[in-house]
């Protein structure tokens, strides 16, 4: 059996959290690890939560940091790429109209589940959700090819795990040269206010990407599995 080790490269979900405390430095022990045992893995970098801290430090707000957290998560992947480690998409639409303010951000509550974000810009949301996912490949592209040319982001994960209904979202990813989603794992089953998925049905042996609305789309066995869950192609 092969594994894929992998982890989300993130702070907590509802937006508190440090980015050196919660990422930088329990990334440089778990890489540090990797090392010592001769591992690769797979860090999915919410880019959306990238984002929004860039463009905040850049406008003035150090939001208590003592130096540029968005260059460090930049600095963290490029040494973890150099090391032979692959870097791939995630994000959580909470943070789409996240903004910093009272010393923490705000994230939006009402906006937690991928198919909650409209397929075309609106006036609450100036990127669709192809456009969305193209932009976090395009970002993840930019820093990754000048370390690596032949980088490719092309490996999804939802935020949460909150992937269905799928339909619209299989199509977007497809649309962008997606070849994999790690967001479905077998039993997995949620049902709150924040998370609602239900993968029960899913067998750890079944070669199946969950389109949602009960369906499901044959597709090739990739032989990977994962820590978390599995990988499936497109």
């Amino acid at each position: 059996m092969n594994l894929a080790l992998t982890l989300d490269y993130e702070l907590w979900g509802d937006g508190t959290g440090s980015v050196f405390d919660e990422i930088i430095y329990p990334t440089d022990r778990f890489l540090a690890l990797c090392d010592e045992f001769a591992i690769k893995a797979t860090i999915f970098f919410e880019v959306v939560e990238y984002w929004k801290i860039k463009e905040e430090f850049n406008s003035g707000n150090s939001m208590g940091y003592a130096k540029d957290p968005a260059l460090a998560m930049e600095d963290q992947i490029i040494r973890a790429c150099r090391a032979g480690h692959d870097i791939q998409l995630h994000f959580h639409p909470q943070w789409l109209n996240a903004y910093f303010d009272a010393g923490k951000w705000q994230v939006e509550k009402s906006c937690w589940k991928l198919y909650q974000v409209p397929l075309v810009s609106s006036k609450e949301f100036t990127l669709g959700l192809s456009e969305l996912i193209n932009k976090g490949k395009k970002t993840l592209e930019k820093i990754l090819k000048p370390v690596n040319p032949r980088y490719e982001c092309n490996i999804f994960r939802a935020g949460g795990y909150n992937i269905e209904p799928s339909k619209h979202i299989v199509s977007a990813l497809k649309s962008n040269g997606f070849k994999m989603d790690s967001s479905v794992f077998p039993g997995g089953y949620a049902h709150d206010e924040l998370s609602e998925y239900d993968y029960r049905s899913v067998k750890v042996d079944d070669s199946y990407w969950y389109c949602g609305e009960n369906q499901y789309l044959r597709r090739a066995l990739l032989p990977l599995v994962s820590l978390s869950c599995r990988f499936m192609r497109l």
